[in-house]
């Protein structure tokens, strides 16, 4: 039983690293593009498509790159101003009066 886990989980690594490998080795470059919502996203694929911002590139990281220099508006949104609030002053809260609880004198125990 343990050989037979043994061989499986073997070959489920050597399945896993020669897919690995065969994905890692396709060369095609990677382009930026546009959709219809306007979102710049970062792509691989053999050859340009209409609506190719910039490329091809080498590397994923250079396609990224290009992405933050051309989609910089949608991509990098300038910050907005916050509307300011003014600041209340410091005021110290009204000091509550004293309250002091009533004491009732104690009942005698009724002795019989």
């Amino acid at each position: 039983m343990k050989t037979k886990l043994i061989i499986v989980g073997m070959l489920v690594a050597i399945f896993s690293f020669t897919a690995m490998f065969a994905f890692a080795a396709s060369n095609d470059p990677w382009f930026v593009i546009k959709d219809k919502a306007g979102v710049c996203k970062v792509i691989q694929a053999k050859d340009k498509t209409p609506a190719t911002i910039s490329g091809p590139h080498k590397t994923k990281s250079e396609a990224r790159k290009a992405r933050g220099k051309a989609c910089e508006g949608l991509f990098n949104p300038k910050p907005r101003k916050l509307k300011s609030v003014p600041k209340t002053p410091d005021v110290k809260p009204a000091a509550k009066p004293e309250v002091k609880p009533e004491v009732k004198p104690e009942a005698k125990p009724v002795v019989k």
